[in-house]
């Protein structure tokens, strides 16, 4: 049988798809004759030279609605006509997509531009905006049929008119992906993609993932032959590592680090790792000998409370030793972070932006995220009521008790933890290159800069007495806490601060800004301050007030 396998814009552009090269593997040893397509990687050569990145995080929501639709689809419709023919000359039978919720909308338009030309092939779909799919008509309806467990099982079941195994895929007999329908030089890192586990150990509060895969792992011996077998094929000396953690098993990873060393493979290597107290610095330098080029942790918060809550299990402690061990081993680190989680408080999110201050030295790249959302399946979204998150959305957003937590406070935050990045020189991959936008949100002058290296948590400040029972002044506390922690840094300042509502929109979207516009002044001498705030809001709880005030911090 005939199959091609897809991945639409938009996803990452740094690696060939693992995913859809993976069941290639699976398909071709079953008899099949199969061929992929990525249209992601050839609509970002397409379109690299727009003023405009739209594969950088930050600008994801370009893909996703009205924005595909209006600003988009007019640029790459006809490439996407060619993409059509393409299929279509291939005559298959069978065409299976990998979903995400970046490329939803692009993949729906290829497959209602097949279907009106051959209506007899059938459309499988896949990936994990799948898992909820099966009750949804605007997937039901362009589709034949949709997998939502593990693709390697359903894709053969689907195909091959078999009924389904309940046994879980044993990734350690898995075959090696294959990457010939692509050309790897037009891929950002020039790697491949493999998998040393899947699932997670981990529980958070805000994941989707534990509910969807048990977590299992690969043999330290089994990732060495791959690896072998991949060089061989391929002649690639870096590897991404795509499980949510590498060192779920942390003998086996350890085990792992010590093969790879002994091994020589002459390649270098990138995973996401968990927080882990025994990583110290001499599990570190083991790590670094074996290739590492980064881990990628997911830390999310600088804030105990928030990280228990979060049901994290790790503490500020040891984030704080793993990354400084990884800096002295030579391990770089990239942080993923996550602004708004609906118990974070002001106070919370300070001390969040002193941790980042405190380990600027050890955080070679973070992703500041478009704050918290709430995922399918999540704790969040199971059992709402024991994170005080009220019923119903307000902004199209979720809305803790008594509007403490908000989509505007959590905007407020995430906006300026990137102005704080980039004071404290952290570098920001989420923002890109070809983007201004920060330099136009802000003036700052400092009037005596102090050079410290470390802002005490217990210096941390809790504005929120700052609130008196207005929706309005509920957002001093968010203003007043980032200019309280740029003294603490820098020392005295005055700073102009903006926000509005169709600039934001233009670079975050609109499912993150709402109708917020601000003009905020502040001016800090030794250890007094004035601010100046104008500031409005549309709709649901609007105003329209200009206020300012005087004090002092100690």
């Amino acid at each position: 049988m005939k199959i091609i396998l897809a991945c639409c814009p938009s996803w990452s552009i740094q690696y060939p798809p693992y995913n859809i090269s993976l069941l290639k593997s699976i398909l071709t040893k079953a008899g099949h004759t199969v061929k992929n397509f990525d249209f992601n990687i050839e609509s970002y050569h397409f379109l690299k030279k727009e003023d405009i990145d739209f594969w950088i995080g930050q600008n994801y929501f370009y893909w996703e609605g009205d924005e595909f639709d209006n600003i988009i689809f007019p640029k790459i419709e006809n490439l996407m006509n060619e993409w059509v023919d393409n299929i279509l000359k291939y005559n298959p039978q069978f065409i299976g997509f990998t979903l995400y919720h970046t490329n939803w909308r692009c993949t729906q338009h290829i497959i209602k531009k097949i279907k009106k030309r051959n209506n007899e092939i059938k459309i499988m779909l896949g990936g994990p905006q799948c898992f909820e799919a099966k009750h949804d008509f605007s997937y039901t309806s362009i589709s034949d049929y949709i997998c939502n467990a593990e693709g390697e099982h359903e894709i053969l079941n689907i195909i091959n008119n078999t009924i389904p195994s309940a046994q879980r895929v044993d990734i350690n007999i898995s075959p090696i992906p294959d990457y010939s329908d692509y050309t790897i030089s037009d891929y950002g890192n020039q790697g491949m993609s493999l998998e040393a586990s899947r699932g997670c150990i981990a529980k958070c509060a805000f994941c989707m993932e534990t509910h969807y895969w048990k977590y299992r792992y690969k043999r330290a011996d089994v990732l060495i032959n791959e690896l072998k077998e991949y060089i061989k094929k391929y002649n690639i000396t870096h590897y991404r590592f795509n499980d949510s953690l590498i060192n779920g098993h942390i003998k086996e990873f350890y085990k792992f680090i010590c093969l790879l060393h002994e091994e020589n493979l002459g390649i270098t290597w990138e995973a996401y790792a968990r927080i882990n107290g025994k990583m110290d610095l001499n599990f570190m330098k083991k790590i670094k000998l074996s290739g590492v080029d980064h881990l990628s942790y997911g830390i999310e918060s600088g804030s105990q409370k928030v990280l228990d809550d979060m049901k994290k299990e790790i503490n500020i402690d040891e984030i704080e030793q793993n990354l400084k061990d990884g800096y002295e081993a030579g391990v770089r680190s990239h942080v993923n972070w996550m602004v708004g989680f609906p118990s974070e408080t002001n106070y919370d999110n300070l001390l969040s932006l002193i941790f980042l201050f405190n380990n600027r030295k050890y955080i070679n790249d973070i992703s500041p995220g478009m704050t918290c959302g709430i995922g399918s399946r999540s704790d969040l979204k199971l059992h709402g009521e024991k994170y005080k998150l009220l019923p119903e959305f307000y902004w199209d957003n979720f809305v803790t008790e008594e509007f403490k937590n908000t989509a505007i406070h959590r905007f407020i935050r995430l906006k300026c933890t990137h102005i704080w990045l980039q004071l404290i020189e952290i570098n920001n991959g989420q923002m890109g290159s070809k983007s201004k936008y920060l330099q136009e949100q802000y003036n700052i002058e400092f009037l005596n800069k102090k050079n410290i290296n470390i802002i005490d948590y217990n210096e941390a400040i809790d504005f929120s007495y700052l609130h008196k029972e207005t929706f309005s002044s509920s957002l001093y506390s968010e203003y007043l806490s980032f200019f309280y922690v740029i003294y603490k840094a820098f020392g005295s300042f005055s700073m102009t601060l903006l926000f509005n509502k169709d600039t934001d929109t233009s670079e975050f979207g609109k499912a993150i800004v709402k109708e917020y516009n601000a003009e905020c002044k502040f001016k800090m001498e030794s250890n007094r301050y004035e601010l100046q705030l104008t500031h409005n809001l549309d709709t649901v709880k609007p105003f329209n007030e200009s206020i300012s005030f005087k004090g002092e911090f100690n």
